[in-house]
């Protein structure tokens, strides 16, 4: 199931004396990520393809010359408003093409989707049924308890699925999507 792994740690007040943010571990998020993906779930269980996940932090890195630019760092510890980058990267294994292989990727709940943020197909849905069903962001909806519906928000998503249109044997490459850390 889809089971949350949730852990903050308190830290020193960084220079300004007001600041009292906690950390988040990342590495609690990576962990409900890839028990929760389950990565048998990730594929239909014939596929021979196998997958790798990396988690990273993109910060805003200015030079000596005050340009800036995004680097990538390993995301240990993030705190809410910080992007982190989910990547799998995937390499086919079958003898044979395949036609029509998705990749499904959890999103943990403690993060949100950056709209127009998913690499690696043109073929992107999500789930906001925990992985049920899968459609085109646009044609989400959710029904809260009053029985209204309402257009999906990124907020809402906890799946995403790329879909290859065909893989060949030993295509490698990699599928990727950026969240920003919700406030606690």
């Amino acid at each position: 199931g889809d089971k949350h792994v949730k852990q903050a740690f308190n830290i020193q007040p960084q220079h300004d004396k007001e600041t009292t943010m906690h950390k988040s571990i990342i590495t609690a998020l990576i962990s409900a990520l890839i028990f929760c993906l389950g990565w048998g779930n990730a594929l239909a269980a014939d596929t021979p393809m196998e997958l790798k996940m990396t988690v990273e932090e993109e910060v805003e890195v200015i030079d000596a010359q005050g340009n800036t630019s995004l680097k990538r760092t390993n995301a240990e510890n993030v705190i809410p408003g910080d992007t982190v980058v989910y990547t799998t990267r995937y390499q086919y294994t079958g003898k044979q093409a395949a036609d029509n292989v998705a990749i499904r990727n959890f999103i943990p709940a403690e993060v949100t989707y950056l709209p127009g943020s998913a690499m690696g197909s043109d073929s992107v849905s999500f789930s906001v049924d925990g992985g049920n069903s899968f459609d085109a962001a646009g044609n989400l909806t959710i029904t809260d308890g009053s029985g209204e519906t309402r257009p999906a928000t990124p907020e809402d998503y906890t799946h995403i699925r790329w879909l290859l249109p065909r893989v060949e044997s030993g295509q490698t490459g990699s599928v990727s999507f950026k969240t920003k850390v919700n406030e606690e």
